[in-house]
C-alpha cells in the first residue's frame, strides 16, 4: 500500500452502506490502540525509569479500558447479520486471528478477563467517586508517599491511589498473595496478547476491504 493515498470519501465509504461504516469504526479502534502501542514502545525506550514509571500504569488503564470497548464493537458487530457475513468470508488468516479474539467475548471461555478489563474501564472513565468504597481500600492499602513532583506537575499521592484503585480492580485480594503469582502473570499476559492481536485484526481487516480501492 503506498504511503498516501487520496480516496473519495463517498466512493470509498457510501454512507448508507452497513458494512462500510463498520470498516470504519474499526479503522477509529485501530489508529486508538496503535497510538497506546507506540506510547508503551516509547515509554520502553527512554532513559529516565522516573518518566517510565510515572507515565506507564496511565497507559496500562488506558489500554485495559481501550480493549474492553474495543472488544465489545466486535460482539456487538456480530449481531448485524451483514458484517457477521462478512466477517465470515475475510481471508483465513484474518479468520485466525479473529478466532483468537472471540473467547474474550462476555460469553467466551476468557469472558473473566473481559469482566476485569470491564472493572478498569469503569474507574479509569468514571473516577472514583467519594462515596464509594474504592478509595477507602486504596487509602487502606498504602502507608506513605510523596506528595507533588513539581517537575512534571504531578500529585504523586493521588497517582498512588489511582495506581492501587487499578490492581484492585484488575485482581482480588487473594490473587495477589504469592501462591496465585502465576495465575496474575497469566492474565496479564493474555491481556497483553489479546490487545497486540486487536491491533493487527484491525489492520489487515481495513487494508483488505480498501485494497478494491487502491
Amino acid at each position: 500500500m503506498q504511503k498516501y493515498s487520496f480516496l473519495k470519501m463517498e466512493e470509498v465509504f457510501p454512507s448508507d452502506n452497513i458494512i462500510a461504516k463498520w470498516i470504519i469504526g474499526l479503522g477509529i479502534v485501530h489508529n486508538d490502540l496503535y497510538f497506546i502501542k507506540k506510547r508503551l514502545i516509547a515509554n520502553y525506550r527512554k532513559r529516565d525509569v522516573s518518566i517510565q514509571l510515572a507515565e506507564l500504569p496511565s497507559l496500562v488503564r488506558l489500554l485495559s479500558a481501550s480493549l474492553r470497548e474495543a472488544i465489545f464493537y466486535l460482539e456487538e458487530s456480530e449481531k448485524e447479520e451483514k458484517i457477521k457475513n462478512y466477517i465470515a468470508n475475510l481471508p483465513q488468516d484474518i479468520l485466525d486471528i479473529y478466532q483468537e479474539l472471540k473467547p474474550l467475548f462476555r460469553n467466551g471461555n476468557e469472558a473473566g478477563i473481559l469482566q476485569r478489563l470491564t472493572n478498569i474501564r469503569n474507574v479509569t472513565f468514571h473516577y472514583s467517586k467519594p462515596h464509594r468504597d474504592e478509595i477507602s481500600r486504596a487509602i487502606e492499602g498504602n502507608s506513605g508517599f510523596f506528595m507533588y513532583e513539581y517537575e512534571r506537575e504531578q500529585f504523586l499521592f493521588a497517582e498512588a491511589i489511582s495506581n492501587t484503585i487499578m490492581i484492585q480492580a484488575l485482581f482480588k485480594e487473594d490473587e495477589m498473595e504469592a501462591q496465585q503469582k502465576s495465575n496474575v502473570d497469566a492474565i496479564i499476559r493474555r491481556i497483553h496478547e489479546a490487545f497486540y492481536q486487536y491491533i493487527n485484526f484491525a489492520n489487515q481487516v481495513v487494508r483488505h476491504y480498501l485494497k478494491n480501492y487502491l
